[in-house]
């Protein structure tokens, strides 16, 4: 009688157990679901959005994913183009207000001496730049002083070694066949497109990713 009283209990604690550790599971579970928005067909660079454009999902997840809320992707403009189910992103959009100082150029980079295998589209980098002063007339470096400072970005020749763009975003990359350099696209506010189209003929470029 005994021994079929210990079997019973060693049955309800193994059950028990099992019990307990399905809660744990699920909890875990729970703690890395999140809600996230998918692109619920192919949105096209340049797209202003609308809420039939996306579907809602919960996914899990061991990073968190930075996707914002539908009232923060409706009436914000695509930067790039999402596939059908691509996750939305917060990078992925701006404001239509924002999108009036947005300025897209291209940087030409030779690959011999360029980080570009460390980049990636949508990474967040500086850029600094070295000026060849002797190749700039003095008329020039004032116009280029002048919109450095409308940019709040201190530059002084002969002080500085050079200038420091921060928090540029890489729109894309593309590496011509034989040419041995990469076009790198990036997104700027201006007049920052201005500083940087003059100078990437005549100045120093390196991408610095953070």
């Amino acid at each position: 009688m005994k021994r079929k009283k210990y079997f019973i209990i060693a049955i309800l604690i193994a059950v028990l157990m099992t019990v307990i550790q399905s809660m744990i599971a699920n909890m875990s579970i729970r703690k890395k679901e999140q809600t996230v928005y998918v692109a619920a067909e192919e949105i096209h660079k340049g797209t202003v959005m609308e809420p039939y454009m996306t579907e809602e999902i919960r996914i899990y997840s061991d990073v968190k994913i930075d996707c914002p809320d539908l009232s923060d992707i409706a009436g914000r403009i695509a930067l790039k183009d999402l596939p059908k189910n691509s996750i939305l992103k917060e990078r992925d959009f701006i404001s239509e207000e924002a999108s009036e100082d947005v300025r897209f150029l291209s940087v030409n980079v030779d690959i011999s001496n360029f980080n570009a295998g460390n980049l990636r589209t949508q990474d967040i980098v500086d850029l600094f730049i070295i000026p060849d002063l002797k190749k700039t007339e003095e008329f020039q470096l004032k116009w280029l002083i002048q919109l450095l400072d409308a940019c709040n970005i201190s530059y002084i020749p002969g002080v500085h070694g050079g200038i420091m763009i921060e928090n540029i975003t890489i729109d894309h990359i593309s590496s011509p066949s034989g040419q041995g350099r990469q076009n790198v696209s990036i997104r700027v506010k201006k007049p920052l497109d201005e500083v940087i189209s003059f100078l990437q003929h005549t100045a120093s470029l390196e991408f610095i990713r953070k």
